[in-house]
């Protein structure tokens, strides 16, 4: 086995993902702080919710005083998809302890799963490996939230810089280079097919269900399609 594939090899794997998150996160923190949440509060979002759509949500319900009923719906709609995520992640180390898979399910975030996306055919790498890139990516994460909050006391209007464009920049991004790095084209056309097909079922459905059930109906629909063609595909992950 090649045991490059370790722990200290995915911390060193997450470093961009690490960038990235130094600047979303001191986004988040300074947002936070300019909505009037204590800085307790906003640490506290990265440890326990991690999940920076999911934070940019919840400090903008906050401040408008929303029930906690509607928070924790829309939240968890936000987030079902890391449920999929999870469940890929599983499928290819299905031998970790339980404890093991609820620490990596937990930690697992839309750009740790890009970098296990990179290096998934790749039959070395491990379960050390992808607890390497999670963990670091949490920490960095924590701490740019931190400093973004404390920071941020001394921004008096930071929506003029646009920084509430900062996730969806990144998220782009990485989608643009996981398409750009793809060594097979139908590996291209899958990605273009689920994409697609995310786009015009949440079209069709938000006029009847509304966005937020639209995005997790498109999500749950695109996700069982990209499986199934992926599967039937040469060298299929699933």
């Amino acid at each position: 086995m090649d045991e490059t594939y370790t722990f200290k090899r995915g911390v060193l794997d997450a470093a961009p993902t690490m960038l990235g998150y130094l600047s979303i996160g001191l986004t988040v923190g300074i947002l936070g702080v300019s909505a009037h949440l204590p800085i307790w509060f906003i640490v506290g979002m990265s440890i326990f919710v991690y999940a920076g759509s999911a934070q940019f949500l919840m400090t903008s319900l906050t401040a408008s005083m929303a029930p906690v009923s509607a928070i924790t719906s829309l939240v968890f709609l936000v987030n079902a998809r890391h449920l999929l995520m999870s469940l890929s992640v599983a499928q290819k180390f299905s031998h970790q302890s339980l404890p093991s898979a609820i620490g990596m399910g937990s930690l697992l975030t839309d750009e740790s799963y890009g970098v296990f996306a990179s290096n998934h055919t790749n039959a070395n790498i491990t379960v050390g490996w992808q607890h390497g890139v999670n963990i670091a990516s949490y920490l960095a994460w924590i701490i740019a939230t931190f400093v973004g909050a404390f920071f941020g006391q001394f921004i008096p209007n930071p929506q003029q810089f646009g920084l509430d464009f900062a996730l969806v920049a990144m998220f782009a991004a990485l989608w643009y280079f996981q398409v750009d790095t793809a060594k097979v084209i139908t590996t291209r056309r899958l990605i273009i097919t689920t994409v697609g097909s995310t786009i015009l079922i949440y079209l069709i459905m938000a006029p009847f269900f509304g966005s937020a059930s639209a995005v997790l109906i498109a999500t749950i629909v695109a996700a069982g399609l990209s499986a199934y063609l992926n599967a039937k595909r040469p060298g299929g992950f699933l």
